[in-house]
């Protein structure tokens, strides 16, 4: 009797394989590798399509902006907030780090600012840690939060 296609010849189950006797000849369908091989390109090209999606534009909430301007996995940012007469003002490279995260470390020795910016969905959520330096007396604090990036209007 031919092989089921479940069954080898040692009678160990099979599970990637499926063997069909046709013409006096066995033939292999790897059909399940062949689909989970399918699966795995289609993810791998959504991802890659999809890994550093520009994120540029301007984002705002209230008393804050940013603008942000993205080359590769590089993004030119600029931060302004301000808490009454008191304002913070960023500006330098981030780096992105993965898809939706980008994180910005200033390159002064004395000035220890780090801002992580969260992207999704047209929402982006700025995280500073140490930026008093870049900010007025009051405003420490100011920059964190959420901004929601501004549609721009066609005509």
């Amino acid at each position: 009797m031919a092989p089921t296609g479940n069954e080898a010849a040692n009678g160990e189950k099979q599970t990637q394989t499926r063997c069909i006797w046709k013409s006096g000849t066995i033939l292999v369908k790897k059909r399940r590798n062949a689909m989970k091989q399918i699966f795995i390109i289609v993810l791998l090209v959504l991802l890659a399509t999809n890994a550093f999606a520009d994120v540029s534009g301007e984002y705002n909430k209230k008393n804050g902006v940013v603008e942000v301007k993205q080359s590769g996995k590089v993004l030119n940012i600029s931060i302004n907030s301000s808490v009454g007469e008191h304002v913070c003002n960023l500006e330098g490279a981030a780096l992105m780090i993965d898809a939706k995260r980008a994180a910005y470390t200033s390159e002064n020795n004395t000035d220890k600012c780090t801002a992580v910016l969260n992207f999704a969905g047209g929402v982006l959520k700025v995280t500073t840690k140490d930026c008093e330096g870049v900010c007025g007396m009051n405003a420490a604090g100011s920059m964190d939060g959420t901004y929601r990036k501004k549609v721009s209007k066609r005509k």
